[in-house]
């Protein structure tokens, strides 16, 4: 069973991440919200929730959301957004930390 919600999991996830690439916001946020929902420690399913809100230029929510999905899982990914949504936020000092652990 858990083998079933994995692969369905990871199929949601790619269709999120193809309609976050082709501007869906709506669609690929109700997506993750249903996997989120089965799966509230997915930190894949959040840090693309925290793509939706950098896209839709809501930065705060997008760096409380990447904020969860590391507190989950470090990735690499999700630091650089977090960094990014910092420089948007103007969280500079913020910003060099995490630039300075990607180094």
């Amino acid at each position: 069973m858990k083998k079933q919600v994995a692969v369905a999991s990871s199929a949601a996830l790619d269709k999120a991440a193809q309609l976050i690439r082709s501007g869906q916001l709506v669609p690929a946020e109700q997506v993750l919200r249903e996997v989120l929902k089965k799966a509230p420690a997915n930190a894949e399913a959040m840090r693309l929730l925290g793509d939706v809100y950098y896209s839709r230029e809501d930065y705060k929510k997008a760096f409380e959301i990447f904020q969860r999905s590391l507190s989950l899982r470090i990735s690499y990914e999700t630091l650089m957004a977090l960094t990014a949504t910092a420089e948007m936020l103007r969280l500079l000092d913020i910003a060099e930390k995490n630039y300075r652990l990607m180094i």
